[in-house]
């Protein structure tokens, strides 16, 4: 994937607090700026192209191979091997680019194109979230992104241009979090908005990142873990609005 950069104009800076589990690193940088727009919730799980898309590419794999071993038999002739790895990392190069230049809309506020929650555990987390921007007029949106759509080194860049075009915003108010989870970049990254920078630091945002989101996503239980976080943060959140 192309190393593109965000627009000046754009709603977020660089930044963030992101975790690595691999490295076990987490950025030390200022929390991002974001527009936060409220949404209903929907028990649909967003759209995704990921699997027709590893269909099509199965399918064309096999048609390689075929073609590969049939030919030289019909014709007498001998072949070149097909480099079959090359060509899968190709076709999900380009399915990033288009992604990256396609970006899908926002679908409420649980979007998670990875299938990491069932529907009842997205009911659960729309539910917590609904509740606590009622009471404060605070956003939080959770995205989760499959390892088709970004490498590891542009994840967090993905999840700050996503931010950046969904533009979740409430009447001019920077007061939105989004967090980006991908099970298998082994990440997770919170981005806070600086309608709320006053709530929360970026040193507290790590904190509850190591201390609540990390020990369940360490075996695997995703949706413990941000059911677990999610909770801390509006805790936290709620105790500095007092």
């Amino acid at each position: 994937m192309t190393n593109k950069k965000a627009s000046t104009n754009s709603t977020f800076a660089k930044g963030g607090v992101s975790y690595c589990e691999v490295s076990f690193v987490v950025a030390e940088s200022s929390v991002l700026r974001m527009n936060i727009c409220a949404k209903k919730p929907t028990n649909a799980k967003p759209e995704t192209v990921s699997t027709h898309f590893m269909t099509s590419i199965l399918q064309h794999i096999i048609t390689i191979t075929l073609t590969a071993f049939l030919l030289p038999n019909i014709y007498g002739q001998t072949i070149k091997p097909v480099n079959q790895d090359t060509i899968l990392q190709e076709q999900i190069s380009t399915y990033r680019l288009t992604f990256w230049d396609s970006l899908p809309k926002q679908n409420g506020r649980i979007n998670d194109y990875e299938g990491l929650y069932e529907n009842e555990e997205e009911l659960a987390l729309d539910s917590l979230i609904r509740i606590f921007k009622s009471e404060t007029g605070i956003e939080i949106v959770i995205l989760t992104l499959d390892t088709i759509h970004s490498d590891k080194d542009n994840f967090d860049q993905l999840t700050l241009r996503i931010a950046n075009n969904w533009v979740v915003r409430e009447k001019g108010k920077y007061n939105g979090i989004l967090i980006g989870i991908s099970r298998g970049h082994r990440k997770i990254r919170i981005n806070n908005g600086k309608g709320i920078e006053e709530l929360i630091s970026d040193a507290e945002t790590k904190t509850i990142i190591y201390n609540y989101f990390i020990p369940y996503f360490k075996t695997e239980q995703y949706y413990d873990g941000t059911f677990t976080g999610l909770t801390e943060l509006i805790k936290h959140l709620k105790r500095k609005l007092k």
